[in-house]
């Protein structure tokens, strides 16, 4: 699961989100505007971790899986 998000963070695939809640994958329609490549920085309020997500992306932390809230 990290793999892939570091992928999808990565730009590598598009109009994919993951929801680690649900535990799905969402695909999203492709004609659908996305802030691609807008980085903001998370602090997780788990660990206290500072985290680069992309603005408007599900994210979890990436030091101790807790779901982001950007």
């Amino acid at each position: 699961m990290k793999k892939l998000e570091k992928i999808i963070a990565g730009g590598y695939i598009r109009n994919i989100q993951i929801d680690r809640e649900g535990n799905y994958i969402m695909i999203t329609a492709p004609n659908r505007r996305v802030n691609e490549k807008i980085y903001i920085t998370v602090t997780c309020p788990s660990c206290g971790a500072k985290n680069q997500v992309i603005k408007g992306r599900l994210s979890t932390c990436e030091y101790c899986g807790q779901r982001l809230t950007p």
